[in-house]
């Protein structure tokens, strides 16, 4: 793992190796070698970006879709703030789409 701190390799519980490991990715992904802070961009993306409807977790395109219902629906005043939060998911979605082109 490169520079990081070498005392998550020494749990015995691999499942807390995992969880030492994103949190790293959280924290200080400085630490973590280039392909794994790939990989855990290509998973959080893959995430993101899901589009099976059964998933837990609002994905980017179902955020993207609530939000053209409410902008349908939105008072004006309403409008501007609804619009910005679009550019935000648009440019999430974006980043994200990036990343999985990338691998």
């Amino acid at each position: 793992m490169g520079g990081s701190p070498a005392v998550v390799e020494q749990f015995a519980d691999r499942r807390l190796q995992i969880l030492g490991r994103q949190l790293i990715y959280f924290e200080r992904p400085d630490l973590l070698t280039d392909a794994l802070r790939r990989k855990y961009d290509r998973a959080i993306s893959s995430r993101l970006m899901s589009t099976d409807a059964d998933t837990a977790w609002l994905t980017l395109p179902s955020a993207l879709a609530e939000l053209e219902a409410l902008l349908a629906q939105a008072a004006p005043r309403e409008v501007e703030l609804l619009l910005g939060h679009k550019v935000h998911l648009c440019d999430w979605m974006s980043r994200a789409n990036a990343t999985l082109a990338a691998s």
